[in-house]
């Protein structure tokens, strides 16, 4: 009876809604506890590289202080959201780790969302279980980082275009082209998003039998509202810089950075001519750029310097150049999570939730390719999702992957991972074993996908190099010497870093014996060569001997021209042994320093 149907659906309906409350509130929790977790490190009040870039920028927004005359370097958004909360609650990190828990939360209510929208609620009410539990989502929706701001807008952006093409409203249009505005302005990368999302409009719209207007007016909602969105951002870059710069600055010399070919491993390493800090690289990138074209140029110019030479150096060796774009294809599908702030597999040594065996990578993406194999043919949202998600991973084969970047890429295939669990069990029941067989052929290829050697997986050197650090500047000297031993030991990617260190401890020690030993191990083409020579001039300057300390300082410069340290120090040495040239190298310095004049 039409009454009965009612009350069923109304008590489907309650129930559905009870089981999403308890997830929620299951995902608060587990956040909560990772939040309190870390509070107990000595990683809670000690930012790293990005947190203290964006903390420091939307401190100096809340307080009024901030000026520029430069493009934007890094994503505006999450500076301006973090700004607000500081002149709401204070300038403290606390305020960024809490709204990032709330949105952490939230994503796994949109992942519910596009889970429905994609097949059905009991798919939705699994893919939101799956991210409640999945550790580097719970990782980053507790760290001062912009990550889950990114995760929250990209999931969102996907849900509103699969509304868009289902009942073809310019609304939903409207909207995500809103959204897609504001994760570019969280994310560059997302970029790609554009263009693909207006052909996932126009074609799966059509095949969906909607009319050409229909399409059409979608299209153009979609557009207007990204144009409009970003449309501020340009004309606040031309303002400042009087460049008519969409984003930011960075996309060459990222592009650079992950196709370099004098570097073997697939993953981000640094460059010898550039330091790792997010305070000076991109400035480093801009002089090297403007010393090899012989003239000073603009931080956007320079990116398009990279971007050619990038270009260029693809074109002459395209063999290296594909190998290297499969290895890092490899990559974005390996278990390893190539993190560059904070590891999973570190960290769960020092905050006790991550001991928990919480969802990972290697677990959930057999059943994402199982399911994909069963629906690619018959599920339109499915292709539509699919081609969004596989287009945006792309880029980060034209750059890198590192987990973070990674991250919104695996969680918006949650669904399918949901369904895959779902149909097999199905599957089990009625007896279908040619369905059987194949979604069992592509979970195990997967699983044999992920676990391809590749090199540099594994790679612990970065994350001791930071617990290092981090010990040494709360006091923690003994802890801070083995970690940084530990990475020497490992001969990893970022063992220069944890050899020079160590150099730089024995050097103000007096104790040079120690100091050469680990001096001798920064090898002259490492991304802290520059600094290796640094230390070389201090210690010939130690023992007076003038020549080679001007030598070394020298050596450093040509390394890294961008370093005004090392410059200052050989000024001051030539002002008593040469003024003449001592004139020449203070020019020089005064033309580095006006590029850490912007802001």
């Amino acid at each position: 009876m039409p009454g009965d149907t009612t009350k069923t659906t109304e008590k489907t309906d309650s129930g559905v809604i009870t089981a999403l409350i308890l997830i929620l509130l299951a995902a608060l929790v587990v956040r909560i506890l990772a939040l309190l977790s870390i509070g107990q490190t000595i990683y809670y009040d000690f930012l790293l590289w990005d947190e203290r870039i964006y903390h420091d920028w939307a401190v100096s927004l809340a307080d009024g202080t901030y000026q520029s005359d430069s493009v934007y370097e890094i994503s505006p958004l999450p500076a301006y959201l973090f700004a607000l909360l500081y002149r709401i609650f204070g300038p403290h990190h606390l305020a960024v780790r809490i709204m990032n828990l709330l949105l952490g939360t939230l994503s796994c209510l949109v992942i519910y969302l596009a889970g429905k929208e994609m097949f059905d609620r009991r798919t939705g009410l699994f893919s939101a279980g799956i991210a409640a539990l999945y550790a580097p989502l719970i990782l980053y929706s507790t760290v001062p980082m912009k990550t889950a701001l990114s995760v929250l807008l990209f999931l969102t952006c996907i849900w509103l275009s699969l509304l868009a093409i289902r009942k073809a409203s310019w609304a939903y249009a409207l909207i995500a082209g809103i959204t897609a505005a504001a994760a570019l302005n969280v994310r560059p990368n997302y970029m790609i998003l554009i263009p693909a999302t207006v052909l996932v409009l126009g074609i799966w719209g059509h095949r969906l039998g909607h009319s050409r207007r229909r399409i059409c007016l979608n299209i153009a909602a979609y557009l207007i509202a990204v144009i409009v969105a970003v449309v501020p951002v340009v004309c606040r870059n031309y303002r400042a810089a009087g460049e008519p710069v969409l984003l930011t600055s960075q996309m060459g010399f990222n592009l650079y950075i992950g196709n370099n070919m004098d570097e073997d491993d697939p993953f981000y390493r640094p460059v010898p001519f550039a330091t790792t800090s997010p305070y000076e690289q991109g400035r480093q990138f801009t002089i090297e750029a403007g010393r090899r074209t012989g003239t000073k140029i603009s931080s956007s110019e320079a990116s398009g310097y990279w971007t050619l030479e990038s270009i260029k150096r693809a074109a002459k060796h395209p063999g290296p150049t594909i190998y290297r774009l499969f290895q890092k294809t490899l990559v974005l599908l390996n278990r390893y999570e190539a993190a560059d702030h904070y590891s999973l597999e570190f960290i769960n040594d020092f905050a006790y939730v991550y001991k928990f065996p919480f969802l990972n990578f290697w677990m959930v993406f057999p059943f994402i390719c199982m399911s994909i194999v069963l629906l690619i043919r018959s599920s339109k949202q499915a292709q539509a999702i699919l081609f969004l998600t596989v287009t945006g991973a792309c880029v980060l084969v034209v750059f890198y992957t590192t987990a973070r970047y990674r991250l919104p890429f695996v969680v918006v295939l949650f669904p399918f991972a949901a369904k895959g669990i779902l149909d097999a069990r199905d599957f089990l029941r009625q007896r279908r074993h040619w369905a059987l067989v194949a979604s069992g052929c592509a979970f195990i290829a997967a699983g044999i996908i992920q676990f391809l050697p590749v090199r540099g997986t594994g790679d612990m050197t970065a994350y001791l190099n930071t617990h290092a650090f981090v010990s040494m500047d709360q006091g923690r000297v003994d802890d801070a010497l083995s970690h940084w031993k530990a990475s020497s030991e490992a001969r990893g990617a970022y063992s220069g870093f944890a050899n020079q260190s160590l150099a730089r401890i024995y050097f103000n020690r007096g104790d040079y014996e120690k100091a050469v030993q680990y001096l001798n191990k920064v090898r002259s083409d490492s991304f802290t060569a520059a600094f290796k020579y640094e230390l070389k001039g201090d210690m010939m300057m130690r023992k007076r001997d003038v020549p080679a300390a001007i030598e070394a300082y020298r050596k450093s410069i040509d390394i890294n021209s961008g370093r005004l340290e090392p410059r200052g120090k050989l000024i001051r040495i030539l002002s008593h042994v040469d003024p003449e040239k001592a004139k020449a190298e203070i020019k020089e310095f005064r033309y580095i320093e006006s590029f850490y004049g912007e802001q």
